[in-house]
């Protein structure tokens, strides 16, 4: 069960939230494109991401099979994918111009490949370096 989350922990509104799929961690994402990750039993902020690697509105969220990874979708046309959940500004991966006129959706067909679809209704298919 998931613990209560700390709506102070948010600058502005949430937009997304992810459950890990093992149940370990939740990802959240909110008007002002931080990334919170969560405990998924307490709901203690195990980390917020500040940076912003994303220009415009994160408009999907979405971990690996593996919860090995986590991919993030803009409005921006870009996809950010994490790999480190506790230090952002080291393994992350940035894929510039994943969605046409902005990203729409993603989803990992597995660990190491990503569909994305595009705002300009293109579906595109992204295959990861193996971790």
């Amino acid at each position: 069960t998931l613990g209560n989350l700390n709506a102070d922990e948010f600058r502005k509104d949430v937009l997304l939230i992810e459950a890990c799929p093992d149940g370990k961690r939740y990802a959240a994402v909110d008007k002002q494109r931080d990334i919170h990750i969560f405990d998924g039993e307490t709901g203690e902020t195990l980390n917020v991401n500040k940076w912003k690697y994303q220009t415009q509105t994160i408009t999907s969220l979405k971990w690996n099979l593996s919860g090995t990874r986590l991919a993030t979708g803009s409005a921006d046309q870009s996809v950010a994918i994490f790999t480190d959940f506790t230090n952002y500004d080291g393994n992350r991966t940035t894929i510039p111009i994943a969605g046409g006129l902005g990203v729409q959706a993603i989803e990992f067909i597995n660990d190491d490949e990503l569909i994305v679809v595009g705002v300009d209704r293109s579906i595109r298919t992204f295959t990861l370096k193996p971790l």
